[in-house]
C-alpha cells in the first residue's frame, strides 16, 4: 500500500480492510480451481490431497493469507526497511499458517470421536469429511481468527521489542536495517481490541456462509467466497486502520490573492507548533496583507503534543470556521483572558476578515512523507 493514495478522510479506515477482505477471493479461487478444474488430472497424478484434509488446508491457507496482508499493509504504509517487509508478514503468516492447521485438523479428528461417544449414529456422519454445519464448523472459524489475531499482534509487539533495543544497537547496523528510534507503544486498550477482532471477524464469517449456503442462495461455493471474505474484511476493519500519526496539519489559502500556497503545522522535531497567521510585518508564519481582511495577529493553528489540532482566534475582526452543519465564531472577546479555540478536522474552512474583504484558509491533513 502506498500512503499517499489514501486520503486522510473516513475511507482510511477502511483501506486495509478491503486488502484482508480481497485476498480470500484470491485463495478460493486458488482451491476451486485446483479440485474442480485440476481435480480429475491431479487425481490420477496423484497429487490431489486426501478430503479429509481439505477443510484444514482451506482454513490455514485463509489465515495464513489474511495475516500476510494484514502486516504486509502496514509495513507499506510505514515504509519500512524492504527486509522487514518480507520477515514480519512472513512470521505472521507463518505461524497463523501452521497452527491454524493444527487446530482445525485436532477438531476434525476428535470432535466426530467425543460426538461418537454420546451418540455413534451422528458420529459417523460428522465423520465425513463433506460434512459442514454451522453448529461443528463454528470451531473452525474461531480457531483461524484467533490464531491471525495473536500472532499479527505478536509481530507488532515484537517490532516494539526491536525498538527497544535501538540504543543497544551499534548505528552502523540500525541504519542497514532501518531500527526505529523508539519502541512503537501499544496499549492494553488496542491489544484487547486486536485480540477480539479475530474471533469477531470470524463469527461474523461463518454467520455470513451459513446463512447464504442453507437459507439464501443455498449454494455452498460462492457462500463460502463470500463467508471468507467478510471475515476478511472484518478482521481488517476492526484490528487496524491507518492511524492519523501517518499524516501531518497543513493550511492551504484557497483564496484567489494566493491561492493553493500553504505552509505545514508540524514540524520534523514533533512537539508543541503553533502557526500564526497575520500581517505583522516580521517573524509570521503566513503573511497575507490587511487588504484582504487580515489584521496583524489574527488567528494561530496549533498542534498539541497528543496530535490534535486546534484554531484560536486572536483578533476582535471576524474569524469563523466552517464545517458541514457547523459553524463556530471565533472572533476575540475582550472579556476573556484567553482566545477562543476549537477542535480542527479534515477539510475545514476557516473565513478570515469581512465579507467583502475574507480570506479562507482550508485545514488539510496531508502524508508527512509530503514535506
Amino acid at each position: 500500500m502506498n500512503i499517499f493514495l489514501v486520503p486522510h478522510t473516513a475511507f482510511r479506515h477502511v483501506a486495509v480492510a478491503f486488502l484482508t477482505g480481497a485476498v480470500p477471493l484470491v485463495i478460493w479461487w486458488f482451491l476451486l480451481n485446483w479440485q474442480v478444474v485440476l481435480g480429475p488430472w491431479l487425481f490420477q497424478a496423484g497429487l490431489l490431497w486426501d478430503p479429509m484434509f481439505e477443510g484444514t488446508i482451506l482454513f490455514s491457507l485463509m489465515a495464513g493469507a489474511i495475516a500476510w496482508v494484514h502486516i504486509s499493509a502496514e509495513c507499506g504504509l510505514r515504509r519500512r526497511a524492504i527486509a522487514w517487509k518480507i520477515l514480519l508478514p512472513f512470521l505472521a503468516a507463518l505461524f497463523s499458517f501452521l497452527l491454524t492447521g493444527v487446530l482445525v485438523f485436532a477438531n476434525a479428528v476428535l470432535t466426530p470421536l467425543i460426538v461418537g461417544l454420546i451418540d455413534p449414529s451422528l458420529g459417523e456422519i460428522l465423520a465425513d469429511p463433506s460434512t459442514a454445519t454451522y453448529r461443528f464448523r463454528l470451531l473452525d472459524w474461531i480457531f483461524a481468527g484467533t490464531m491471525i489475531s495473536v500472532f499479527t499482534l505478536l509481530v507488532r509487539v515484537g517490532w516494539g521489542f526491536v525498538g527497544g533495543l535501538s540504543p543497544y544497537i551499534p548505528e552502523s547496523i540500525a541504519a542497514v536495517f532501518e531500527v526505529p528510534a523508539q519502541p512503537a507503544k501499544v496499549g492494553l486498550w488496542m491489544s484487547l481490541e486486536h485480540l477480539l477482532a479475530g474471533p469477531s471477524a470470524a463469527l461474523i464469517g461463518a454467520a455470513v456462509w451459513h446463512i447464504l449456503s442453507h437459507i439464501v442462495i443455498k449454494d455452498m461455493y460462492l457462500a463460502t467466497a463470500l463467508g471468507f471474505t467478510s471475515f476478511g474484511f472484518c478482521f481488517g476493519l476492526i484490528a487496524w486502520g491507518v492511524p492519523s500519526d501517518l499524516y501531518a496539519g497543513w493550511i492551504r489559502v484557497l483564496s484567489s490573492h494566493r491561492f493553493g500556497h500553504r505552509i505545514p503545522i508540524d514540524t520534523p522535531e514533533g512537539g508543541v507548533v503553533e502557526r500564526v497567521v497575520g500581517h505583522y510585518p516580521r517573524g509570521l508564519d503566513l503573511w497575507i496583507g490587511a487588504e484582504h481582511g487580515v489584521a496583524e495577529l489574527h488567528a494561530s493553528f496549533v498542534r498539541a503534543t497528543d496530535g490534535a489540532y486546534t484554531v484560536r482566534g486572536l483578533s476582535q475582526h471576524p474569524i469563523k470556521l466552517k464545517r458541514a452543519l457547523e459553524s463556530v465564531d471565533l472572533s476575540y472577546e475582550p472579556t476573556s483572558p484567553v482566545p477562543l479555540e476549537t477542535d480542527l478536522r479534515m477539510e475545514d474552512r476557516v473565513m478570515i476578515g469581512p465579507k467583502k474583504q475574507q480570506t479562507i484558509v482550508e485545514f488539510i491533513m496531508l502524508p508527512k512523507e509530503e514535506r
